[in-house]
């Protein structure tokens, strides 16, 4: 079972570099990339399914695939990588932890992805329900544990629906299991942001905001803002 990457994936992988003329993007395309993600989500949960099932060799085979075939993926001046299929699958038929697993790494990356564009925007207007991602994806980062420290996005209000983010909080765990988070809001979270995006939201200072310019204590992330 080889994984190729197409020209037109690869196109696609290209436009993500900083050669992308386009790039930053705009909010639009922020918040057509939350439904795109939105769908990655959706493949994830449904291959996930048919992979844990008992019946997954039958359904593998029903479109050409072998659970005794690799994955091998493509390189650059090199073989191929290769991947074996069956330990996986049988080692997660038995492992729930490992399936929930699956699940939080890619509501991980999709706040990643997302967060990481609206910082080219310094988050637009800095808004209630952006401080909140913000925060949630600095945590994240953090090892899953929310990192607060004084700053100027302390000085934001923070605030999802019901749901608030203070320094309360510092030390919790963001997502998943006993965290601050469900992955259903994680999922709402988004849906929320991208409806927000789509208002084409201005990019406001923090003087405008009437905040004084003051760097987080906290180590700079890649990509973030103190």
């Amino acid at each position: 079972m080889a994984v190729q990457t197409s020209e037109h994936e690869s196109e696609s992988l290209r436009h993500r570099g900083f050669e992308w003329q386009n790039w930053p993007v705009t909010a639009l395309e922020i918040a057509d990339l939350i439904e795109r993600l939105k769908g990655h989500f959706v493949l994830t949960a449904v291959g996930l399914s048919m992979a844990v099932s008992p019946d997954v060799d039958r359904l593998l085979a029903e479109v050409g695939v072998s659970l005794d075939d690799p994955i091998a993926v493509r390189r650059h001046g090199g073989p191929d990588y290769v991947l074996p299929i069956r330990p996986t699958i049988e080692e997660s038929q038995t492992d729930n932890d490992r399936k929930l697993d699956v699940i939080d790494a890619w509501l991980d990356l999709a706040i990643f992805r997302v967060a990481d564009e609206l910082e080219q925007h310094n988050y637009f207007d800095k808004a209630p329900i952006l401080a909140f991602l913000r925060h949630v994806r600095n945590g994240l980062a953090h090892g899953n544990r929310f990192d607060l420290r004084p700053g100027n996005w302390m000085q934001v209000e923070a605030k999802y629906g019901k749901l608030q983010i203070t320094e309360k909080l510092n030390g919790e765990r963001v997502l998943g299991s006993g965290g601050f988070l469900k992955r259903g809001d994680a999922l709402a979270l988004l849906d929320d942001i991208a409806a927000h995006l789509r208002t084409e939201p201005s990019t406001k200072t923090w003087k405008e905001l009437g905040i004084q310019h003051t760097r987080s204590s906290a180590p700079r992330l890649l990509g973030t803002e103190g």
